[in-house]
């Protein structure tokens, strides 16, 4: 017997197989209509994922035995989509079975290994992790909210939306990205999701309560309170600084997470070079944050620092920049909390790991790349040293430098070379026959003289003197009010190409396999990868000429200053450091 109960239909619909009788049918339905115990409804949709929803606006999509996937969608707005075709998550799973039942206000979805109990009044969910006889809680959502956001000059309708989870005390968060600030774990710890020239970002995290989670947005997003923009951190305690001072008496006892803003406008980098904040309770003095001669500082960092409560202490700030202090304290440690500026609903994947599992966290990695796509392996000299530097300044410094590696006998497998190398000419893909007067040789000694790969630093930024610049906007493909090229334009995209084919490709691809380099990508005013961060588009720069960029085994290398979900599927790595 097979029950369908929709979320906005009670109707019962029933098939009756031959050989049962009805009186054992009717024995049937009384029972299930007794116990209010039925299925509910669930669509599959084109990536195999099995949607079970719950209220109009909250849905849980089954993925696999492990992986369901959250949506929900702002309460009124019919015009917004009950889910959205990810960027991120491409690979077709294989619809697994499960169980749905309804029991009052309560729809339970089970799998093999998890156990998803959702709110049908309030959409709240919570997940189990099952198996050996028990259910484990792993997740349970908090709240979540949408504030609608009017974009201009489009007037296009968004919203800004925030997604918590409770976070029990001895609940360890690890993941995100890329970081300069050195912390590991986040719990209760502010953190801005959104791609700075020395920092990566990618939104998944995973849980020593044995859950990973992918946040599928691509906007400005902030981890625990960080990264709303503005005066609006709602969850963090602002700290009002007189001459570079301030005063803060905790209410709690442990650790406070500060969170320095630097005040920036164009959203890439701070600029300044130096930021730092001590606290002192009077007769202790503790460094919260030290960055002291560094270049290309994000717009924000963070500190962590125990304190006392009751015991009044005294913050000193000194910054290059001005800067907005504020902190996250104790009280604030049972949530888990997502943000982002815009989007259309809160979408996300939980990935639950069987409790059978060795290595929750392995497995929850696993279920991730299951979601994603296996990437590449690299080429073995990938994975030797690189030699970069800020940049060479001519042909003859770059060789000179690579046959020094190897009159020393110091192993390097590819060398960089960074940008300026247009000399006079204006930015853009172009060699300056002064300073570099033959590229094309200049590879060929390094690959069959000296063993080495080069890596070309290539930007989507023009010199508005430069015969790239003109074509681009008489054509109407720059990005309006800047240097920048529109990368979501396909015939842009492809003109880019041409250009970098012509500079790169063409002349530097002596044995097929030489390393590239897409810098500009790190959040210059405008990426050359879609959405102003964190940085991501569909598919790459040159999607009418894949085996330009991706071979078998990547044997052309890219590598990136930014980072996001399947990036490493396009052969592409992010350097462990960045400055």
């Amino acid at each position: 017997v097979t029950g369908l109960v929709g979320a906005k239909s009670k109707a019962l619909r029933w098939r009756l197989p031959p050989d049962c009788g009805v009186a054992l049918f009717a024995m049937a339905v009384l029972e299930l209509w007794f116990l209010c115990v039925a299925a509910t409804v669930a669509t599959v949709v084109a990536d195999g994922c099995k949607q079970v929803p719950v209220t109009a606006e909250t849905s849980v999509w089954v993925c696999d035995e492990d992986i369901v996937r959250v949506t929900h969608t702002p309460r009124g707005d019919a015009s917004a989509p009950e889910a959205k075709q990810s960027l991120v998550v491409t690979q077709p799973f294989n619809p697994k079975p499960f169980q749905t039942t309804t029991t009052g206000d309560i729809v339970t979805v089970t799998t093999s290994t998890t156990r998803v109990v959702a709110n049908t009044t309030s959409g709240v969910i919570t997940v189990y992790a099952t198996g050996q006889g028990k259910d484990q809680l792993v997740l349970q959502e908090k709240a979540f909210s949408f504030e609608q956001v009017v974009d201009t000059p489009t007037t296009n309708i968004t919203y800004a939306v925030n997604q918590s989870w409770v976070s029990p005390e001895d609940e360890a968060i690890f993941g995100g990205g890329e970081f300069q600030h050195g912390l590991i774990n986040f719990k209760n710890t502010p953190i801005d999701l959104v791609q700075f020239n020395t920092e990566a970002i990618v939104p998944f995290f995973v849980s020593t309560k044995g859950y990973g989670l992918l946040w599928d947005a691509y906007s400005w997003s902030g981890l625990n309170g960080a990264g709303a923009g503005g005066d609006e951190h709602a969850e963090l305690q602002p700290l009002t600084f007189t001459n570079g001072k301030a005063f803060f008496t905790p209410k709690d006892s442990g650790v406070h997470n500060f969170y320095i803003d630097l005040d920036n406008s164009n959203g890439y980098g701070s600029g300044g070079k130096n930021v730092t904040l001590n606290i002192s309770n009077g007769s202790d003095t503790e460094v919260v944050v030290s960055w002291v001669g560094m270049n290309n500082l994000p717009d924000v960092t963070i500190g962590r620092v125990e304190l006392e409560a009751g015991v009044t202490h005294t913050l000193t700030l000194s910054s290059d920049k001005p800067a907005r202090v504020f902190v996250r304290t104790p009280a604030s440690s049972g949530t888990f909390s997502l943000h982002s500026r815009r989007a259309l609903l809160i979408d996300y994947y939980v990935v639950v790991p069987p409790l059978s599992s060795p290595s929750p966290i392995d497995a929850a990695i696993s279920g991730y790349r299951r979601a994603t796509g296996t990437a590449f392996m690299y080429e073995k000299y990938a994975y030797g040293f690189w030699q970069c530097k800020e940049h060479y300044h001519t042909q003859e410094e770059l060789l000179g430098a690579a046959k020094e590696f190897r009159n020393r006998s110091i192993p390097v497998d590819a060398i960089v070379q960074d940008w300026h190398y247009w000399g006079d000419l204006g930015w853009g893909p172009q060699w300056d026959p002064k300073i570099y007067p033959d590229p094309a040789g200049m590879v060929k000694t390094l690959h069959e003289q000296l063993n080495m790969r080069l890596m070309v630093s290539v930007w989507s930024k023009f010199d508005t003197k430069t015969s790239f610049f003109k074509n681009m906007t008489t054509n109407n493909f720059m990005i309006a009010n800047s240097n920048y090229y529109d990368p979501y334009n396909p015939a842009a995209r492809e003109l880019f190409y041409q250009f970098s084919k012509a500079a790169h490709f063409g002349v530097l691809r002596v044995r097929g396999e030489t390393p590239y380099q897409q810098t500009a990508e790190l959040s210059d005013f405008v990426p050359c990868f879609s959405f102003l961060s964190p940085l991501f588009l569909k598919e790459p720069h040159f999607p009418q000429h894949p085996q330009t960029l991706v071979s078998m085994h990547c044997g052309l290398m890219r590598q990136n200053q930014s980072s996001f979900h399947r990036r490493d599927r396009c052969c592409t790595l992010v350097p462990a450091t960045v400055l």
